[in-house]
């Protein structure tokens, strides 16, 4: 049975909510992203937005919630949703400039770091 297009956005979500800050910063410094700001030059001042999910039954429990980067999704002026629309930002905290970083990038190159890992190679 095939999915529909709901069902593929609720997996896509999830997948979304799986991406660690360590995972994001990890990613960053394979692509060569520095720490300095684009647009004021400091270095150290980038902000990655986190989220985390926790159920109220987890809480109760003293679990760890789940910490995941924050993604964010561009509203397209043409009806339709696509992988393409969601990013991840960083924020400088001094003068606030904002870095953007397609999920779909990121998603792609954590696929590969497993295939690598697992052994796996494409032919």
């Amino acid at each position: 049975m095939a999915m529909n297009q709901d069902d593929r956005q609720r997996l896509f979500i999830k997948r979304l909510e799986q991406v660690t800050p360590e995972q994001f910063v990890t990613f960053l410094a394979a692509k060569r992203v520095t720490a300095i700001c684009p647009g004021c030059g400091r270095e150290g001042e980038q902000v990655v937005d986190e989220s985390n999910h926790i159920t109220l039954d987890k809480l109760l429990k003293n679990d760890k919630p789940n910490v995941f980067v924050t993604f964010f999704k561009h509203q397209s002026a043409t009806p339709g949703d696509s992988d393409i629309n969601y990013f991840y930002k960083l924020t400088c905290a001094y003068c606030g400039y904002i870095t953007m970083h397609s999920v779909s990038s990121v998603l792609r190159w954590l696929d590969d770091e497993k295939h690598q890992e697992n052994g796996e190679h494409d032919e």
